[in-house]
C-alpha cells in the first residue's frame, strides 16, 4: 500500500498533480497466449489510466476546495475504496471476461484470480492496504512473468 499511497503523494505533487481492442467474453473463442497477452495488457493499461484519472480528479477537487491536503488513515481507506479500487475492479472483471488461452492456461487463471482476490480483500478490508508492501506485488510478478507488462505495475 505504501506504493499506492506513494503514488498518491507523487500524483499530488504533479497536481500542485478496458477496453479498446479487447475481445468480449465469447465462450466459443479461444485466444492464443499472444492474443491474451496483447488484449490483457490493453485492459490493464486502460484500468491504470482510469485509476489515475479518477485519482487526479479527486485530488484536484480536494485542492480546489481550499481544504488542506491531509489524508489520515480513514481518508486513505476512503480514497482507496471510492477512487482507486473501482477502476481496478472494472479492470479485473474485464480480464475475467477475456477468456483464458489454452497455452499456459493455469498461469493465466492464477493471474486473473490473483487480481480478483487482492481487490476483494482490499474492498473488504481497505486498512490492509496500509502495509508497507504493495498488496499487488505477487500478482504483478505473475503478470510480468507471463508477459503482461501493463498488468505488472498495478
Amino acid at each position: 500500500m505504501g506504493r499506492i499511497f506513494g503514488g498518491i503523494a507523487l500524483a499530488a505533487i504533479a497536481l500542485s498533480m478496458v477496453v479498446a481492442g479487447c475481445g468480449g467474453g465469447d465462450e466459443e473463442q479461444t485466444l492464443t497466449k499472444a492474443e491474451f497477452v496483447k488484449q490483457s495488457s490493453a485492459i490493464c493499461k486502460k484500468g491504470e489510466e482510469r485509476k489515475n484519472e479518477q485519482l487526479t480528479a479527486a485530488l484536484k477537487a480536494q485542492t480546489e476546495s481550499g481544504k488542506p491536503l491531509k489524508i489520515g488513515r480513514t481518508g486513505k481507506e476512503a480514497l482507496l475504496s471510492t477512487v482507486i479500487l473501482p477502476p481496478l475492479r472494472q479492470m479485473s472483471e474485464e480480464l475475467a471476461e477475456l477468456g483464458i488461452p489454452e497455452e499456459r492456461s493455469e498461469e493465466a487463471e492464477a493471474i486473473i484470480k490473483g487480481f480478483e482476490d487482492v481487490i476483494a480483500e482490499l474492498e473488504e478490508n481497505p486498512g490492509s492496504a496500509l502495509k508497507s508492501q504493495n498488496p499487488f506485488t505477487e500478482v504483478n510478478q505473475l503478470a510480468l512473468d507471463f508477459g503482461m507488462n501493463n498488468c505488472g505495475a498495478i
